[in-house]
């Protein structure tokens, strides 16, 4: 990553719907946080199947915030909250 966080967890995504990961002491799976509907988690899960999913984790320290977000040009097509 290219800013000054640390790195609280990472590893490999074994399940959509089961690996829970914990942000800020609430514990969410991967379906929750990113707000997956059935169509999404089963087109991740054909994914899986043929190549791995990763994860990680990054706490910004408000002291390390720079105001940058992003390395890359790239258009937003979705966003949830």
């Amino acid at each position: 990553s290219p800013c000054d966080g640390e790195i609280l967890d990472n590893g490999l995504v074994t399940s959509v719907e089961l690996l829970n990961i914990v942000i800020k002491g609430v514990s969410y799976t991967i379906k929750d946080l990113f707000q997956l509907n059935r169509n999404e988690i089963e087109r991740l899960q054909t994914k899986q199947c043929k190549s791995s999913l990763f994860y990680a984790c990054i706490y910004l320290n408000p002291g390390n915030y720079h105001h940058f977000h992003s390395p890359a040009k790239w258009k937003i097509n979705e966003r949830r909250h």
